[in-house]
């Protein structure tokens, strides 16, 4: 049986808390016990993985702000 990890974190959707949702995502990669790869190297790519999908969120979620025609 493999252990699991299940974090429900919530944040505003504002960019200024980016990285803290990848500082976050690097602490608990770097105290994982089982891990036996680089754990730099996996902080790394759960921070981008965490901000990246994170930005999306945000840009997706928030409405485009109008122009006016003309």
């Amino acid at each position: 049986m493999k252990d699991l990890i299940e974090i429900d974190i919530k944040v505003p959707n504002q960019t200024r808390y980016l990285g803290m949702i990848g500082k976050i995502g690097e602490d608990i990669a770097r105290t994982l016990k089982n891990y036996k790869g680089d754990r730099e190297e996996l902080a790394y790519h759960v921070n981008l993985v965490l901000t990246e999908a994170m930005s999306n969120a945000i840009r997706h979620a928030c409405p485009a702000p109008s122009t006016p025609e003309g």
